[in-house]
């Protein structure tokens, strides 16, 4: 018998961030580029221009610590959580407007065996972290592993992901306890979808590294 999990009931959030964000601008052109092909899903239409520059002030009603990891792997996020983490890092894939797809983005496709318990993920390449480092298959299992081991996130994702392994440098396999048809909805919109730099995962709290659009500046409490 076949199980699926809501994409929306995965991980609770709860957590307190802010932050002064710079834009990086380093790999905006790098991620709107043409998407390329997906396996199993539609694709709608992606900006192909933007405009780089400018600063972004988060402000939010709650103390952020010193060293605060807004990457997936590191506690719950809650609202203010997601929206620093969305402006810093990026998402494996995105979430059509109408919720009933999923979308290439640091990922390029996703396909499953007949199970539905294995499911290999395709990146895109040629993505550079704010720091000029690549983005590739060992900065996704490190994430998973990192977020497996957290003793918060780990208690949502243990029950439900055996595995996440490197098949080559830009190919990783998944691996699920249950068939799971909408799998790769979690990698499009819940905390572990974010593709935090190796490094923040253990040194960098208060100075995240991602691909996304902005780059952290300055993280300051109840300035």
């Amino acid at each position: 018998m076949e199980n699926t999990f809501s994409r929306r009931s995965f991980l609770t959030h709860s957590a307190a961030a802010a932050g002064g964000i710079a834009m990086a601008g380093t790999v905006v052109d790098s991620l709107i580029s043409a998407a390329g092909a997906v396996t199993e899903v539609g694709v709608d239409s992606i900006p192909t221009s933007g405009q780089k520059g400018g600063t972004l002030r988060v402000g939010i009603g709650s103390e952020a610590p010193t060293k605060l990891h807004f990457s997936g792997a590191q506690g719950k996020m809650d609202a203010a959580g997601f929206c620093l983490a969305n402006a810093v890092y990026d998402p494996l894939f995105l979430s059509s407007t109408d919720a009933k797809t999923w979308l290439p983005h640091l990922a390029l496709s996703a396909t499953s065996d007949s199970t539905k318990k294995q499911w290999t993920i395709t990146l895109r390449q040629g993505v550079t972290y704010h720091n000029g480092d690549a983005f590739n298959a060992d900065n996704v299992v490190a994430n998973y592993t990192a977020a497996a081991a957290d003793t918060t996130v780990g208690l949502a994702i243990s029950p439900l992901i055996a595995s996440c392994v490197k098949v080559s440098t830009y190919v990783v396999k998944y691996t699920t306890k249950m068939a799971w048809t909408t799998f790769p909805f979690q990698l499009a919109e819940q905390q572990i979808s974010f593709m935090a730099h190796g490094s923040d995962l253990d040194t960098n709290g208060g100075k995240p590294i991602g691909t996304g659009p902005f780059k952290l500046d300055s993280l300051s409490d109840w300035d």
